[in-house]
């Protein structure tokens, strides 16, 4: 009977060794498998679309540990960023449509497709002087220059309290541009009290290209385009 007994214990024990080894061996399979799942991917893609001749401007993308990325510029220099290569600095060298593209790289081998960016890149721009005057000294009642560029339009106020203000207008070199005078109308208790504005512009050369007004209540500012063109910069 004790034999018996001893016997079934050997048994169970040989058992119980049995499946422990069976289990550490379907443990070693499994370990690391997930890194074959890994599907390479570009996300979180970001940077301008817009940017100037000689400007830096910085791109990124979502890092994932392992991955490695490459990027691709035509129209301007790529510059690595210290730290890993999910981040670029890209130098733009020359104005018109530049591109940014990446793609990543995982640990496993795969390459995900190629994300692309255009970049409209606008050359240097140069400042176009602005001089205003309002002879009261209460502003111009609702008047305003308009200045039309790279898509983008701004107003340029005189304000009330100060004789002359200078404004300096960037325009970038060779962009289309328009400069016009708008009037206040009715605006301010009257007529636009336009008799009390003035301007003068001056093209980046320092060329008088328009003056228009009085500084003695004797004529109004012709409302309308004052210049038009391809900016030229000295």
């Amino acid at each position: 009977m004790k034999n018996n007994i001893n016997k079934y214990i050997s048994i169970i024990t040989l058992m119980v060794v049995s499946l422990t080894f069976t289990s550490c061996l379907d443990e070693e399979v499994d370990f690391g498998e997930d890194a074959s799942k890994v599907v390479a991917n570009i996300f979180n893609f970001s940077g301008p679309e817009v940017s100037y001749e000689q400007e830096t401007a910085l791109y990124s993308v979502g890092t994932r540990a392992g991955s490695e990325f490459i990027w691709n510029v035509t129209g301007g220099e790529a510059q690595p960023v210290a730290g890993g290569t999910s981040m670029m600095n890209v130098f733009f060298t020359e104005p018109g449509t530049a591109t940014v593209s990446v793609f990543e790289r995982t640990a496993n081998g795969q390459e995900s497709e190629v994300s692309m960016m255009s970049v409209n890149v606008f050359g240097l721009p140069c400042n176009w002087t602005l001089v205003t005057h309002d002879t009261y000294g209460d502003g111009w009642n609702g008047g305003y220059i308009e200045v039309i560029t790279n898509g983008i339009t701004t107003q340029y106020v005189q304000p009330a309290g100060p004789s002359d203000v200078t404004h300096l207008i960037a325009v970038s070199n060779g962009a289309e541009f328009s400069i016009a005078y708008v009037s206040g109308g009715g605006t301010g208790g009257g007529p636009g009290w336009e008799s009390e504005n003035y301007f003068k512009l001056t093209a980046p050369d320092g060329t008088t290209m328009w003056e228009s007004g009085s500084l003695d209540y004797s004529s109004i500012p012709t409302e309308g385009v004052v210049t038009s063109g391809t900016n030229e910069c000295p």
